[in-house]
């Protein structure tokens, strides 16, 4: 696939949903509009929902790092999280850390927890979460 007439942001939402198709994940993206539209809806804070083995993983996708994002994130679902305890739906935000890899926290019990970093190590980019995802 050609990412050349993609900006930062795209390549790095299609890096991750090219990554979560290998690993065996049915994913579909969210629809980008032209217009800026700032939706703070559960269905405008992800950028990816992913389906495997039964499981529904809702993905925000960014660049650099996690800051205000995973806030952002736990303010959507602040109320709504505890109606999915049932550990078949996750949700997550990956960050990919330039020149490094990737970085994904996942929101286990109302606290965001770091399930691969990906930043301090030598490896290529997407092997720790190839690991934790098999």
């Amino acid at each position: 696939m050609v990412l050349g007439g993609m900006d930062k942001g795209k390549r790095t939402k299609v890096k991750a949903k090219n990554l979560l198709e290998e690993l065996g994940f049915l994913v579909h993206k969210r629809i980008e509009l032209s217009m800026v539209v700032h939706d703070t809806s559960i269905f405008g804070v992800f950028d990816l929902v992913a389906l495997r083995d039964g499981c529904l993983s809702f993905i925000r996708v960014v660049n650099g790092e996690a800051g205000g994002v995973l806030d952002e994130v736990f303010d959507v679902l602040d109320g709504v999280v505890g109606s999915f305890d049932c550990g078949c739906v996750r949700f997550e935000v990956w960050v990919k850390v330039d020149y490094a890899g990737w970085m994904v926290y996942r929101l286990v019990g109302g606290e965001w927890e770091l399930l691969v970093d990906e930043s301090s190590v030598t490896c290529f980019m997407g092997d720790l979460v190839r690991a934790e995802y098999c």
